[in-house]
């Protein structure tokens, strides 16, 4: 597939008098393809105005790792955060994008979640004003704790709708040319128990995507503990149902910061990143939910707009990933990433092509730790015991034959010579143990 892309100038607060604001939209758990399509606001302030990356990924499928990822450019396996900050109190903070930015000047907020496991009697670090809510499940849409400024304390308002208000609030405060800033829009939505507003509850979302069913011999050649869990037609439609109402909210969001952004005069100072922290399956496989490899999973959507920088309605079809956020508004704000780690990703804006991407998960819930090669045509996944080393599983697909990923050729159907399983499993290899220019 040939890449479609837009280089951009390297260093904009080298050659203009004004920085650049950045405003980062991170919902949870928004799969790519099949959401966008009931958020017309957001299509048209960021897909039609902006540039779509077809082929954006979650470099691991959940939550926690994932937003470290993007705050620090690095694969999980480099800034050590696997399930949630909670089990690595040791995550270096100053390797983060809020750091730098604020170090920097720029006045640095976050409304929304933050990281997964945090304790809510501590302030996020490297932020000006925030106001933050613990797990999602318990706090993310009513009545959930919150940590406002400092201050501990219940939000009945519905959740998406607060931190709309918070971030209109912190764009018109801070409308200033001389006061650049940096902010973070962190939804719930539409992660589970996906509670929509009322005015959205009964919404028509009545297109249905079919359910894997696992009667066939392709199913078979799944591993095992997928076979084993599948999920209902019903209960996926359900789930693709109730995601579907709460973005609907989130598309509100979404045209209210890009009305305030116009009558503030700052639309065209902004860039604008909307994505997501990962996929989320509708049956596919007969799955629902993250965590796994496959492509409803993993993709995620990837929208990017600086008005005057990134041509309008672009498409760019490089892989792309979490990971390629920091190292992105480094180069658009031209500041300095952290000199003590170094950087996994690439900026968007540069002119590079990557042939492959690396996927990997620690076991939890209910699932084994695994790591996989992703590249235009292929999928390559292998899956370890629990010393995280010793391979009990692999699959394969050709996606270009096989888009749904159906067919594992490693399994069963045995199309594949050795000496090419071996040349993956080495590649693979490597890009576990990479960091930097090494990486994938």
């Amino acid at each position: 597939m040939m890449s479609v892309f837009v280089q951009l100038r390297s260093t904009p607060s080298v050659q203009s008098s004004v920085r650049p604001n950045v405003l980062v939209i991170l919902t949870d758990d928004q799969r790519a393809r099949g959401t966008l399509r009931v958020m017309p606001k957001t299509r048209k302030f960021l897909k039609q105005r902006g540039q779509t990356f077809s082929n954006a990924f979650a470099t691991t499928p959940m939550c926690c790792p994932s937003r470290a990822s993007i705050f620090t450019g690095q694969y999980a396996h480099n800034h050590g955060i696997h399930l949630s900050v909670s089990k690595n109190p040791g995550f270096d903070q100053r390797s983060t994008l809020q750091h730098q930015l604020q170090k920097a000047s720029y006045k640095t907020a976050i409304f929304g979640k933050y990281l997964n496991g945090w304790n809510l009697s501590q302030d996020p670090p490297f932020f000006d004003s925030w106001a933050i809510f613990g797990n999602t499940s318990k706090a993310g849409y009513y009545g959930g704790r919150w940590n406002v400024d400092g201050e501990k304390r219940k939000v009945k308002k519905y959740s998406t709708t607060f931190i709309q208000e918070r971030g209109v609030e912190f764009i018109r405060k801070h409308s200033s040319p001389k006061e650049p800033w940096a902010l973070f829009l962190s939804t719930a939505a539409p992660h589970s128990p996906f509670t929509p507003e009322p005015q959205f509850k009964e919404a028509d979302v009545s297109r249905r995507r079919s359910v894997d069913t696992p009667s066939d011999r392709r199913a078979r050649t799944k591993p095992r503990f997928i076979r084993n869990t599948r999920r209902s037609a019903g209960e996926a439609a359900d789930e693709r149902a109730g995601q579907l109402r709460t973005l609907m909210s989130v598309d509100v969001l979404v045209g209210e910061i890009d009305r305030t952004l116009r009558e503030t005069g700052q639309s065209r100072e902004t860039l604008v990143i909307f994505m997501s922290d990962n996929g989320f399956m509708w049956g596919e496989h007969g799955l629902t939910r993250k965590m796994l490899p496959y492509d409803g999973s993993v993709r995620i959507p990837l929208l990017v707009r600086w008005p005057g920088e990134v041509e309008e309605g672009g498409r760019d079809d490089r892989l792309a990933a979490n990971i390629d956020v920091a190292p992105t508004i480094y180069e658009a704000t031209g500041v300095a990433p952290p000199r003590r780690s170094r950087l996994d990703g690439r900026s968007l804006l540069g002119d590079w092509d990557r042939d492959r991407l690396l996927l990997e998960y620690w076991r939890a819930h209910g699932k084994p730790s695994w790591s996989a090669l992703r590249s235009q045509r292929t999928l390559y996944v292998e899956y370890y015991r629990r010393n995280g080393i010793e391979v009990k599983g692999r699959e394969l697909y050709d996606r270009a034959t096989d888009l749904r990923e159906r067919i594992n050729l490693l399994n069963d159907l045995k199309r594949v010579p050795d000496k090419r399983v071996e040349r993956l499993s080495r590649l693979l290899s490597n890009a576990r143990k990479c960091a930097g220019g090494s990486c994938p």
